[in-house]
């Protein structure tokens, strides 16, 4: 994940590949069925905060098809890429939150690592304007949240001393009833 945010323009988010050919095909993908603005915001990103009591700077990157734009069917099934980013620190989260409230959009971009460089090539070329994203606490996604896919089973979440029955704790009871075998109540 790399962040882009230059003091007077809106900030950038980029997707880090490896593989130029399979970032462009992606986004090519994307910009065909989106838009280079993706203006019902099909794609919804978000960033999960305190997922680690030893690790507080680490966050997970979430990415997934925003049901409550998408359009409506009698099912789903719902696929999501989830990367935890292994920070020392939110600095650079902080930075770009921070940018997208000023500015209320972001171009989503793929940037190429490649062999020898020291910094990725990002690709604005292959970008796609967004206009919502989801900067959120572990502690706070329940049992029937789009963003449950940030909550993995080492998830040791930060939760505040004064916030009583945090949703995640539903959700952590649930998880567990079902890995022993019962069938939980939703």
């Amino acid at each position: 994940m790399l962040y882009i945010t230059p003091p007077s323009k809106p900030p950038a988010m980029a997707f880090i590949f490896k593989n130029e050919k399979a970032a462009r095909a992606i986004f090519e993908d994307w910009r065909q069925t989106y838009g280079a603005k993706d203006k019902d915001e099909i794609i919804k990103i978000s960033m999960i905060r305190g997922v680690s009591e030893e690790n507080p700077g680490w966050y997970r990157a979430v990415v997934t098809t925003n049901l409550d734009t998408a359009k409506r069917n009698d099912r789903y099934i719902m696929v999501s890429r989830v990367r935890t980013l292994e920070a020392e620190s939110t600095e650079n989260l902080d930075r770009f939150s921070e940018s997208f409230k000023q500015f209320g959009f972001y171009l989503l971009a793929p940037a190429i690592l490649e062999n020898g460089k020291p910094h990725p090539k990002v690709l604005l070329d292959f970008g796609i304007v967004k206009t919502a994203f989801n900067d959120r606490q572990a502690w706070e996604i329940g049992p029937n949240d789009l963003d449950i896919a940030a909550i993995t089973d080492d998830t040791k979440p930060i939760i505040p001393k004064n916030v009583k029955n945090a949703p995640l704790i539903e959700l952590l009871k649930k998880r567990k009833t079902l890995k022993d075998g019962r069938h939980p109540k939703f």
